[in-house]
């Protein structure tokens, strides 16, 4: 939705699968799969009113950091507009997070090789590209701050992907991120 506009959405705690997890792929309508890097939150993290949490407090919030994969259900065709896609909930279904790794600065200069059944699909970096991850958590924040809420410790946050591809088939799928690890999630 372009780099200037980030909506938020979530994902149940039901949908949220550690790294290796097996996922049926028949009830995901049109599914799609994303490497993301997730933010896991260490201390309370509130929107705190009209000054709004900054990158660098957002950052000292997080606990860790740890490969991700977000799983798409695309409901709404991207012809349709921004509008239903809002309003269908980003078509996030669930996460799968793999092991966490210290905090670090520079995540936007990772590199994701993502790969389908042990062959290499896309290696991508997104550079400038893409929002800072702490960044992205401290406009949450501030959103979140519109409806009186904020982000607890234990609580993991996706903040954008290194690149989307369609699940077409079953099979195991891999995101190794440099300097940080690598997550799979089997798709049946």
């Amino acid at each position: 939705m372009g780099k200037d506009f980030r909506p938020f959405g979530y994902v149940l705690h039901s949908r949220i699968f550690r790294s290796g997890a097996t996922v049926p792929v028949g009830p995901i309508m049109n599914c799609h799969i994303e490497p993301e890097l997730c933010l896991i939150i260490g201390s309370p993290l509130p929107g705190n009113g009209r000054n709004g949490i900054d990158r660098k407090h957002a950052k000292t919030a997080v606990r860790a950091v740890a490969p991700a994969f977000e799983i798409n259900e695309i409901r709404v065709q991207p012809d349709k507009g921004h509008a239903p896609l809002l309003a269908d909930g980003l078509a996030q279904w669930g996460i799968v997070v793999g092991l966490e790794v210290p905090v670090r600065e520079g995540l936007v200069d990772t590199t994701v090789e993502f790969s389908r059944d042990g062959q290499v699909v896309e290696t991508k970096t997104p550079g400038a590209t893409m929002v800072d991850p702490y960044l992205s958590l401290s406009r949450l924040c501030r959103l979140l701050d519109n409806f009186g809420l904020g982000l607890e410790p234990g609580q993991r946050v996706i903040t954008g992907s290194f690149c989307h591809h369609a699940v077409t088939q079953a099979g195991i799928y891999t995101a190794d991120f440099s300097d940080i690890g690598a997550v799979s999630v089997r798709f049946s």
